[in-house]
């Protein structure tokens, strides 16, 4: 079953990465030791240096692609029954700013990414 398709019966595992540093066209592979591959995985992103009026702490739930003009601005995801593989795109993530909705380049140093899942 896709990681991204329909989600039936309960909820049972839950997997809940460390904060992991973003580097730009880097590649992350996480070992989620669930049972089995996970039915839903949620990135979020946390902020360590206050930018587009994001506070120290703010959390922001992103989507896993990304992509701005022509720009490569996200992730790509793959999931399978051992791991969370995920690549960088070679530019920085873009956000929506906290108060005015306008778009914001975020610079990964200033951004830690969490990566929970579920089966």
């Amino acid at each position: 079953m896709s990681s991204f398709g329909p989600v039936a019966g309960k909820i049972s595992e839950e997997y809940v990465s460390a904060e992991q540093t973003i580097t730009l066209a880097g590649q992350l592979v996480l070992a989620h030791g669930l049972s089995s591959q996970p039915k839903i995985v949620q990135f979020i992103l946390v902020c360590k240096t206050a930018q587009h009026n994001y506070s120290i702490g703010d959390e922001i739930v992103i989507p896993a692609t990304g992509m701005e003009g022509a720009a490569s601005r996200g992730l790509s995801v793959v999931v399978d029954a051992t791991n969370i593989t995920i690549r960088y795109s070679s530019g920085n993530i873009v956000i929506i700013n906290k108060t005015t909705g306008a778009l914001g380049i975020t610079t990964a140093a200033n951004w830690r990414l969490v990566v929970k899942a579920w089966t």
